[in-house]
């Protein structure tokens, strides 16, 4: 962390610090952004997305994000994953506190891949244990 006198002279827009919250993210397995922005595109990108949303408080923030999530991934592991590397990139780059992550799951993606019998099971976000296949329900002959 930086120290008071550091931190009395430094400031980040909210656009930086939701430009870092979002990268911070976009690497982990399961979830997505919903505009679909890819990782080489400069960042800000002119505030078009609102994905990501940082109330800052002096030094202190609270982080909100609109997400999407993978067909079959385990949502509260993906969660603590998120909220721990966002905090993390977060206060090692800017010395701010980061008191909390809120993650809204807006959309879920899914692919004809997503089926009962191609689903990964070797990736401990997903459980494998589908009830039932997305794409092939009801479309028995």
């Amino acid at each position: 962390m930086a120290t008071e006198q550091q931190q009395q002279g430094l400031t980040f827009s909210n656009e930086v610090l939701e430009s870092i919250a979002e990268l911070a993210a976009t690497p982990i397995q399961g979830i997505r952004f919903r505009h679909g922005r890819e990782l080489h595109t400069r960042y800000p990108a002119n505030g078009n997305s609102k994905d990501v949303h940082v109330d800052v408080d002096d030094h202190d923030l609270t982080i909100y994000l609109k997400v999407g999530v993978d067909f079959g991934t385990n949502v509260p592991l993906l969660y603590e994953r998120v909220s721990d590397a966002i905090t993390e990139m977060v206060e090692r780059m800017t010395g701010y506190t980061v008191l909390s992550v809120n993650m809204s799951v807006e959309e879920i993606h899914f692919s004809a891949d997503d089926t009962i019998n191609k689903v990964s099971t070797d990736n401990e976000l997903h459980d494998g244990s589908y009830p039932f296949s997305p794409m092939t329900e009801g479309m028995q002959s």
